[in-house]
């Protein structure tokens, strides 16, 4: 009975320990090559591009479109759209004055993103812990690939 007292709380404890769960976002294709050149915005540190249309057609852009940070200390991050509340793919994450990614239905923010953080901080997608579906992001040069 010791035995299975123990073995109950290490299952427990490791549920415990992960206070957001994975994206509720369907996983929907994604391939995307960016030459910053044209999306210039992404040079800088803090820039960022909604990717909302394939911009060619051997382009994906996944559930709900691709949004694209460079964050504030350089790195590249890619996020679904799709707010994770509403689990709709018209209804996209907005970047407001602020510098958060906000779902105007629902209210959820996420300001943890130009960090490389995909964790809701306001809204009911905080109360549930839905967090962004997120992708691959790999740098050559003067390209950007993102993937799933």
């Amino acid at each position: 009975m010791k035995r299975f007292y123990a073995y109950l709380v290490l299952v427990l404890l490791a549920f415990a320990c992960d206070d957001t769960s994975e994206s509720v976002i369907p996983s929907y294709r994604v391939y995307l090559e960016l030459n910053l050149n044209i999306y210039t915005s992404l040079k800088t540190q803090g820039g960022y591009e909604l990717i909302t249309k394939r911009p060619n057609e051997s382009s994906y852009i996944g559930y709900g479109g691709v949004l694209v940070v460079c964050t504030y200390d350089g790195n590249y991050y890619a996020y679904d759209l799709a707010c994770p509340y509403d689990k709709n793919p018209g209804i996209k994450l907005n970047i407001n004055s602020e510098m958060k990614a906000v779902c105007n239905k629902c209210g959820s923010e996420f300001n943890g993103i130009f960090w490389g953080n995909k964790a809701p901080t306001a809204g009911p997608a905080l109360k549930g812990a839905l967090t962004l579906r997120n992708y691959t992001v790999f740098i050559s040069n003067d390209k950007i690939q993102i993937i799933n």
